[in-house]
């Protein structure tokens, strides 16, 4: 991943001012921008897992990490990946799930991401880098078209958290996995052997 400086003042200022209904409205566009720079609908295959038993087996991770708000897809690409969005929406790829060794591996990662989601990093990023007429946009209500969006996706898939959002969302999925009584230990143990790989789009 690209590191990127510590977050301008007036990116959290703005970010606190957007109201969450539009950030979700953000959010639910960009999903779909995001898949599509990822390599788009696999041949004769959907894009999004949807099978029962595993649907519900990540719904009860999420309630016992005491996830809110938040909208999960399983994205059927061999990327060893998950990504929050603004708004709550979370990309977790089938590639990722594979590489895992264990349930309490996933549950710390939707924690970690979940963290992100709580704090608005994701929405913070984006305010950084978008352009007057898409802040603008936001803070009117009134989210960027189609061509601004796939911009901005691509650019999502390049950057990283700084430093203190990415300790915020640590501790985050700490204190919510301490709470549920999930070892964080495997967490720690997924981001060794992710970091040992080449890295993936969006790290």
């Amino acid at each position: 991943m690209i590191s990127i400086c510590r977050p301008l003042a007036y990116a959290q200022s703005l970010a606190r001012a957007i109201p969450i209904e539009t950030e979700r409205e953000l959010g639910a566009k960009l999903a779909p921008q995001v898949i599509a720079a990822l390599g788009g609908r696999p041949r004769g295959k959907p894009i999004l897992c949807t099978a029962a038993p595993g649907t519900r087996a990540l719904e009860r991770i999420l309630a016992a990490i005491g996830a809110q708000d938040v909208t999960l897809s399983v994205v059927d690409l061999p990327i060893k990946n998950a990504l929050a969005l603004p708004g709550g929406q979370l990309l977790l790829f089938r590639g990722l799930i594979d590489f895992a060794q264990s349930p309490e591996e996933i549950a710390g990662v939707l924690a970690h991401e979940v963290g992100h989601v709580t704090h608005r990093h994701s929405l913070e990023l984006f305010i950084e880098n978008a352009g007057t007429a898409a802040l603008i946009g936001l803070l009117v209500g009134d989210v960027t078209g189609g061509t601004a969006l796939a911009g901005m996706a691509q650019f999502i898939l390049q950057a990283s958290y700084q430093r203190e959002a990415e300790r915020e969302a640590d501790q985050y999925a700490l204190t919510q996995l301490g709470a549920a009584g999930i070892d964080a230990a495997p967490l720690a143990l997924l981001f060794d052997r992710l970091a040992a790989k080449a890295p993936e789009p969006g790290g």
